[in-house]
This record gives structure tokens, sequence and C-alpha cells, in this order.
């Protein structure tokens, strides 16, 4: 897929089963992707890929749109997912746009560096990883029924007063409880 660039005329509403476009350093669009995935939807490592419009609405598995470091919104993404990976994307800002999460609800934007805001994620959502994230200052805007958050180890006098389990890495890699 070195040479594609969009899907356009691919014409698939609805599909069975995962979508694959991986390493497509060309692609500068999603639009004419499926619109219903029923499995996978990973889009990671397309360079060129600058905005998730054109994504499909709906992705009963997990979406990944990992190391796409040109992309600087979630707007334009999928409405609903199962799981939502975002992580490594060096230009991104904001979660605008994170999509309504179901039965995982699990939500990765770890090691992007340039996320300055956590607003406009969902409410419904039980996890997130915001490890690496070392630009964020605040997290007033966190959803409010979140149970578990991960955040950098320089993170966690910042984040100790919030009302769910923080969690980080230590330099040995051990998952640690803030309390």
């Amino acid at each position: 897929c070195k040479s594609l660039t969009s899907f356009k005329g691919l014409n698939i509403t609805k599909l069975l089963g995962d979508f694959s476009c991986c390493n497509c350093s060309k692609l500068t669009s999603l639009v004419g992707a499926p619109q219903i995935v029923i499995g996978e939807f990973q889009c990671w490592s397309c360079d060129s890929l600058r905005s998730l419009e054109g994504a499909p609405e709906k992705v009963e598995s997990n979406f990944n749109c990992s190391h796409c470091n040109n992309l600087t919104s979630l707007v334009g993404g999928p409405v609903e997912v199962d799981r939502y990976i975002c992580s490594y994307c060096d230009k991104l800002t904001s979660l605008e746009g994170a999509p309504e999460i179901h039965n995982d609800n699990y939500f990765d934007a770890s090691n992007c560096p340039s996320l300055v805001s956590v607003k406009g994620l969902p409410d419904d959502l039980y996890a997130i990883d915001l490890t690496g994230c070392n630009s964020l200052k605040a997290f007033d805007e966190l959803p409010k029924g979140l149970s578990t958050l991960y955040v950098s180890i320089e993170s966690k006098d910042i984040v100790k007063d919030l009302q769910c389990v923080i969690r980080y890495y230590d330099d040995n890699g051990f998952e640690v409880n803030v309390i």
C-alpha cells in the first residue's frame, strides 16, 4: 500500500471482518473507507494522514490510528468503537472528536507529546492511558465515571487528588498505584 493515497471508489459500506491500511505513507484521506466495520479498523503509521474525516462511523472492535505523526485532531473519526488507540501521534493536540466507546471502554492516547487537553472524552470511559503525554498540565476535563488513569511518573503529583485509581510505571516497568 506504499502508493495508496485514498479509498475513493472502494464502495464498501459495511465490512464483515478487519480492515487494515497500515504503513501507507502516501495515504492522505480515509474518505471512501467502509462506514461500518464488524471487526478492527487499523490505519496506523500513515504519515501523510492529517485528518480522520471519512473514517468508519462504527467499528465493532479496535480502532487504531496510532503512529500517524501528522494527525492533529480526532474530529471526523468513528462515532462508536469498542477500544480506541491513537498513541504515538506526535502532533495530536486535542482529544476533541473522541467517540463513544462500548464494551472495553478503554482509550489509549499514550505518548502523544503535543497533547495539551483531555477535553472531549466520552463520559463512559473506564480507563485511559496518557503515559508519555508530558505537555498535559491539567486533568480537570476527565470523564466523571473514569475508574483508572495511566500517567507518566512526572504527572503523578498533578493528578493525586482525582477520584479514580491513578497508575504509572516505575523505572523498572512495574505498575504502581498512586494513593
